[in-house]
Parts: structure tokens; C-alpha cells; sequence
């Protein structure tokens, strides 16, 4: 969607797993990074969160502006992430509310 030649990239990062899913499944073109995507976002309490919502991470602080992960929330305390540090580049895992800087809001792209 950002009109970058992909044809050789092998992977995705997490933003561009969102950018591609997001415009891939509803032809909406959303931000490149992370930040931005949870800057950007209609945000909704993540207590609130329904599959199709993105959820981020930040550092300790929990502040926008040290957001270094996002995942899609498939339902089911499930989400799709993905994850080139621990490996398979794209996987599914279940998610925890207590896990170390996650942001107490999601970001739900599609209203």
C-alpha cells in the first residue's frame, strides 16, 4: 500500500503485517509504523476490544511515544502477531492483560 516495490521482501515487521492485513482484507491504507498507526486510530479502552482491533505495546512508562509493537486481536484473548526477534515471522498466541507495557487502549481502524 505505500507503493514500496515488495516483490522481494521475505516477512513482515509488525506495522507492516497491520499496513498489509488492514489493506489487504478492507482496502484501507493505514500509517507504516506502529506509532503511528496508534496515533492515527480511533482508540477504544482495551477492555473493549473486539477481533479486527489492533493492540500495541510500549515501554514500561506505557507512553504513545515508546510504542514498539502492534498485533491484530483475532477474539478469544488471541491475537496475530508479527515477531522477527523470537521467530516464526507471523503467529498466532494468546495475550495476557497483565503482559509488561501493553497499552490500555486498542485501535480500532474500521468503525
Amino acid at each position: 500500500p505505500s507503493g514500496i516495490d515488495d516483490r522481494n521482501t521475505v516477512g513482515f515487521d509488525c506495522s507492516g503485517l497491520m499496513e498489509y492485513a488492514f489493506y489487504q482484507g478492507a482496502g484501507l491504507r493505514i500509517s507504516s509504523t506502529s506509532s503511528q498507526q496508534y496515533a492515527e486510530g480511533y482508540k477504544v479502552a482495551l477492555a473493549n476490544r473486539k477481533a479486527g482491533d489492533m493492540v500495541f505495546w510500549s515501554d514500561a512508562s506505557k507512553s504513545p511515544s515508546a510504542i514498539h509493537h502492534v498485533a491484530l486481536y483475532i477474539g478469544n484473548d488471541q491475537i496475530v502477531e508479527a515477531d522477527r526477534v523470537d521467530g516464526p515471522d507471523i503467529r498466532v498466541r494468546s495475550i495476557s492483560l497483565s503482559e509488561t507495557g501493553l497499552m490500555g487502549n486498542v485501535v480500532r481502524p474500521i468503525r
